[in-house]
């Protein structure tokens, strides 16, 4: 007769050791002898969640319980497999009957984490993975699980501590460097970000993710070659990997090589996070006649995104379009009345939509930003005469009369884009950095600056004149900007208007800038009146705002707004 409970230490023996077929054998000998016992159906269980079949787990776990309901680690596995298959509700339900059989379960802890990021609810997770770290404070898997969701958090500073504890309790963990590296780039330090990543691949050689990630790194320094030779690997490892094409794809941009850079700047959609909206359904048109049917223009990413691109709308309708555009709601009102002069083509849009509200109906679809490579833009065909976004003249008019009686320059000023944006860190910087623009004589300043920036004109290191809170949408600030002699920003949604509207813009660039800015050149083949102030040295704004300040001290002492 079957010793069952030897049988039973054999088969966990055989699970220990990762073979799995004579575990299975041997729970099975053990359930033909005895069909109720719990520990042989729950061990059966794990072995068909390790190969995938959720049923058949959920179902022998759910016996052992019936059987036996006070073993923790039971309910704790029948979690495990519910999270696999999505339902997290039930998953955390079971890991909490787990953890009032056995509360100082760190592992329980850590799970319920999971399953709670899982649902988003990245505040509730990284209580649990504390809770699993006051029982188990050197715990690895909890100490790197929090460091990522207090990264997700923005608490990138805190995470990088967790991802060095979490290093400390499992020194060569490949994904532990690689997170810390993911933390010291949103840092821009890129330098540390480099050494972590280049720790991380010796360990993982293999990971075409750890290659783009250091190619990433070593695009942000502005070293594209060796970042390009690190994309390049990364896809011989995995060659349908999306961020790898589309980081090549923004090498070709940034080096004006847009023949080359369309195509791969498409493997966007492929890449999580960056906004493509997953509600769209096929087909994306290819830029074949459209032969009335209704398309849908839709808005992906940034709000100066749309301002740049909307004007290859009027080649849309030249193909036979009927335009249902959806983009921010700030920028409806503006884009109303955009391109008086460009052939009265905002009346051809046929309905507004908001991007992330209920389309329309339609029968194509294409994002703004996939509107170059479908018209095949180089830098000799760039469409849109100068200007081609206009304010409205009412709201132009009121703005006129505040600003009246002033014969100083008018100039305004931007110095944040939105805190959401991946290089936002670089590209932004505080107001106290264009203090030496106070030394400029004869200027009038006027904040252009929006959100939770602009209350750092409050504490101005110059006179600032601030009416920000009075700029509701784009509309109100292009009725500002059109009343100002030049324009003076980061990179953010105001230069895109101001220079769509026709009126100078310089604009202050981070080391490495974004791919529509190209390299080296102060002028854009997008925007005939921008003038680009770059910063030589990573982090460094002093050169180009000292240049900056030249550059405005040479201008004549009295400018005509239009």
């Amino acid at each position: 007769m079957l010793n069952t409970q030897k049988a039973m230490l054999e088969a966990v023996e055989h699970q220990k050791a990762g073979r799995w077929t004579e575990a299975e054998a041997v729970c099975r000998q053990v359930l033909d002898a005895d069909p109720r016992r719990s520990d042989a159906l729950q061990l059966l269980g794990i072995i068909a969640w390790r190969e995938k079949r959720h049923q058949d787990a959920l179902d022998l776990i759910g016996r052992a319980i019936e059987i036996n309901p006070s073993q923790p680690q039971f309910h704790g596995n029948l979690g495990l497999v519910l999270v696999d298959m999505g339902k997290l509700d039930e998953a955390i339900a079971a890991f909490t009957r787990s953890l009032m059989l056995r509360p100082k379960s760190a592992k329980t802890h850590n799970d319920v984490g999971n399953a709670l990021v899982a649902k988003g609810m990245t505040e509730q997770a990284a209580e649990s993975f504390r809770q699993a770290l006051a029982i188990t404070p050197d715990f690895p898997e909890a100490l790197f699980n929090l460091g990522n969701t207090l990264r997700k958090q923005g608490q990138v500073d805190e995470a990088m501590t967790y991802y060095r504890k979490a290093l400390a309790a499992r020194p060569g963990w490949a994904e532990a460097h690689n997170n810390l590296g993911n933390s010291l780039s949103r840092l821009g330090r890129m330098d540390e970000a480099i050494a972590a990543y280049r720790t991380a691949l010796a360990q993982m050689p293999e990971s075409a993710e750890m290659h783009n990630n250091l190619g990433s790194a070593y695009m942000a320094k502005g070293d594209l070659d060796r970042a390009m030779t690190f994309f390049q690997s990364a896809l011989q490892l995995q060659e349908n990997h999306p961020s790898a094409h589309w980081n090549m794809g923004l090498i070709h941009l940034l080096r004006g090589e847009f023949e080359e850079g369309w195509p791969l700047y498409e493997w966007r959609a492929r890449v999580p996070g960056l906004g493509i909206n997953a509600r769209l359904h096929p087909p994306a048109w290819d830029g074949t006649d459209l032969g009335g049917r209704r398309i849908l223009i839709h808005h992906e990413q940034g709000l100066g995104d749309v301002i740049q691109f909307i004007r290859y709308l009027p080649m849309v309708a030249e193909r036979n379009g009927r335009i249902v555009l959806a983009c921010h709601p700030a920028l409806h009102r503006l884009l109303r009345g955009v391109g008086r002069e460009y052939g009265e083509w905002a009346s051809l849009i046929e309905e507004w939509a908001a991007p992330d509200g209920d389309f329309p109906e339609y029968e194509v679809h294409c994002p703004l930003m996939s509107l170059p490579h479908v018209f095949r833009t180089n830098l000799t065909n760039i469409p849109a005469p100068n200007p081609y976004v206009w304010a409205d003249d009412v709201l132009a008019d009121q703005w006129r009369r505040r600003l009246q009686g002033s014969a100083e320059r008018k100039i305004g000023i931007a110095w944040a884009g939105s805190a959401v944006h991946p290089n936002d860190r670089n590209r932004s910087f505080p107001l106290s950095t264009l203090a030496a623009l106070g030394q400029v004589a004869n200027v009038r300043w006027v904040s252009l600056q929006t959100g939770e920036p602009a209350r750092q004109a409050a504490t101005a290191p110059f006179a600032l004149t601030d009416w920000s809170g009075d700029l509701t949408d784009f509309a109100d600030t292009a009725a500002l900007v059109a009343n100002l002699d030049l324009v003076i920003s980061a990179d953010t949604a105001v230069v895109h208007l101001a220079a769509a509207m026709g009126k100078p813009v310089w604009v202050l660039l981070p080391k490495a800038p974004d791919w529509r800015w190209m390299r080296e050149r102060e002028d854009s083949p997008w925007y005939p009146t921008i003038r680009f102030f770059r910063q030589e040295v990573a982090g460094d704004w002093t050169t180009p705002v000292s240049r900056i300040v030249s550059a405005a001290e040479a201008l004549p002492s009295a400018l005509n707004s239009q």
